[in-house]
């Protein structure tokens, strides 16, 4: 089965990837996806995202909780359309095409 593997941040205390450039924190416990931009495309498919979830936790303030200079915070909206592995051993995101 043929798979795309993103390499998952070096220090640091959460899952984040870098995808097209972009940092990328995976967050299975979030329902929503948000961004600093209006689009993201995940296994060949674009979504439409905005840059705050419910009006109430936007980008920024992800950014800030976490310390990290994060792009894109991949929640379960997006997530859980496919399956995906996290490898922790071999430190990396694993996306079945």
């Amino acid at each position: 089965m043929p798979t795309t593997k993103y390499q998952i941040k070096q220090n640091s205390a959460h899952i984040v990837i870098i995808k097209d450039g972009k940092n990328v924190l995976i967050d299975t416990g979030s329902p929503q996806t948000i961004g600093k931009m209006p689009e993201f495309e995940w296994n060949g498919v674009k979504h439409n995202i905005s840059e705050s979830m419910l009006g109430m936790v936007d980008i920024n303030e992800v950014c800030e909780l976490s310390g990290e200079d994060i792009d894109v915070l991949l929640g379960a909206d997006i997530l859980g359309a496919s399956p995906f592995i996290v490898d922790l051993q071999e430190n990396c995101f694993i996306l079945p095409d």
